[in-house]
């Protein structure tokens, strides 16, 4: 698919408000600066979790640790059953088969 990108857009920041860009672009593992902008104007956010650092989060809270997930597994969203919640059945299914995979 041949990218046809012929309009540019200019804004201004802060050099705090660069510095805060470029450590969140960091945080996203994103290097393009042209990239990481268009993403978070067309998707809203980027959010880049690992499973140690879920983790970590948890257990400073309390959450016991039989209760900590073992896997972490990234949805571009999450699949509904016919009433429009969650269908945890998929989930677990999808959840399965990348473990398995790895």
């Amino acid at each position: 698919m041949a990218r046809n990108r012929n309009v540019q857009i200019i804004f201004w920041v802060s050099e705090n408000e660069k510095s805060m860009i470029e450590e969140k672009m960091a945080q996203a593992g994103m290097s393009n600066l042209s990239a990481y902008l268009r993403r978070i104007a067309i998707d809203g956010m980027i959010v880049r979790l690992e499973l140690p650092e879920l983790t970590a989060f948890l257990e400073q809270r309390g959450l016991e640790r039989h209760k900590l997930p073992e896997l972490l597994v990234a949805l571009e969203e999450l699949p509904l059953a016919p009433t429009g919640k969650v269908c945890r059945r998929t989930v677990s299914a999808i959840a399965a088969e990348r473990a398995g995979a790895r």
